[in-house]
């Protein structure tokens, strides 16, 4: 079953954390209002991204891995950890308790507007009365300096 997260995130270092507030978006109907109405603010504001494609395999070849480790259902942080550049080059690993970051997902992180610029487009959106919830959750991760994300998990 195929389910999408509003999720807040922060750079720490060379690592992404996935905030614990993460926010389900269902059901459907309104789900889909709720990225129609801030794709018509700029189509960047909420970009979607399958979960899976965050996390790294072994292969530098691949994009992401088979499965997600992790259930963004479960509480807590997840802690993503994208290498040095020192480290890259020394082969030295990164950190043992985190999950490392794909470089799909490095990409994908790079590509997000900033907290500023999307709290400036947000505010230019037009409010799904049933969503506002979740409008408010975006504004409050932004205000925080966090950039938000929409995740896929299948």
């Amino acid at each position: 079953m195929t389910t999408y997260w509003l999720v807040p995130a922060a750079w720490e270092g060379h690592d992404i954390v996935l905030g614990r507030e993460r926010l389900k978006l269902s059901p459907e109907e309104l789900r889909n209002s709720f990225c129609q109405s801030l794709q018509a603010a700029h189509p960047r504001l909420l970009l979607l991204f399958k979960a899976h494609l965050l996390l790294s395999d072994d292969s530098a070849e691949a994009c992401g891995a088979d499965g997600l480790a992790v259930a963004l259902s479960e509480s807590g942080d997840i802690r993503l950890s994208g290498a040095s550049e020192e480290q890259k080059e020394s082969g030295e690993p990164s950190d043992a308790l985190a999950w490392s970051l794909s470089h799909c997902g490095e990409a994908y992180l790079n590509g997000l507007m900033s907290p500023s610029e999307a709290v400036a487009k947000l505010a230019l959106v037009r409010v799904e009365p049933e969503a506002r919830s979740w409008y408010e959750a975006m504004r409050d991760w932004l205000a925080e300096g966090r950039i938000v994300m929409m995740l896929r998990e299948d």
